[in-house]
């Protein structure tokens, strides 16, 4: 699983004024819920799905493809934007993908 921008404890902490724009650049033009992410989970153990292997379902509302735009555009990204409101270094490094020196 890859979750995109879920509302969580910790995203409830960012202030609204930062929130609303990232929102807003989502495709589906809201953040995802915690039950979503459980759905697509409860889908992807069931019997249903027994023939789905090595993937990585993104319940994401469309959050990758917005940051690959950004990219080719040279503007930064949400992933970006998210980690610039975390503080601490080591916050930092724990929602990035370079875990470096951890």
């Amino acid at each position: 699983m890859a979750p995109g921008i879920i509302e969580t404890d910790m995203l409830r902490a960012v202030p609204p004024e930062v929130l609303a724009p990232l929102e807003a650049q989502l495709p589906l033009g809201r953040v995802g819920q915690p039950r979503e992410v459980a759905e697509a989970s409860v889908s992807l153990a069931s019997e249903q799905a027994s023939y789905i292997t090595g993937v990585v379902l993104r319940v994401a509302g469309g959050c990758v493809q917005a940051d690959e735009r950004q990219v080719a555009a040279g503007t930064p990204g949400i992933r970006e934007e998210l980690l610039g409101l975390v503080g601490d270094e080591t916050d930092k490094k724990l929602y990035s993908s370079d875990r470096e020196g951890m």
